[in-house]
């Protein structure tokens, strides 16, 4: 492995790894009346610290593990572009 092609894949690392420490967040807040009858409900994806989920008046927060994956899968299909791209470029000097 090249040195270009190592740095792309520490950079790739450190930009998942930062995912990881400020992964997205489901936050959905119901809406009850007086009487305790349900208005309505609203499903927001926030982002915050690992350690501190948002606090926000709500029913529940939830980590979107979903999301966390796609943004990893395109982290890692963005990797996998620049580093075929650094082998053909490698191969066509080699001519």
């Amino acid at each position: 492995m090249t040195r270009r092609e190592l740095i792309a894949v520490w950079i790739a690392a450190g930009l998942m790894a930062l995912m990881l420490l400020v992964p997205p967040w489901v936050v959905r807040q119901d809406v009850r009346s007086i009487k305790g009858e349900h208005l309505s409900s609203s499903e927001n994806v926030e982002y915050a610290f690992l350690l501190s989920p948002p606090k926000r008046y709500s029913t529940s927060v939830t980590p979107a593990e979903g999301l966390l994956l796609v943004q990893w899968g395109g982290v890692a299909i963005v990797l996998a572009a620049v580093l075929v791209t650094f082998r053909a470029n490698a191969a066509g000097r080699k001519r």
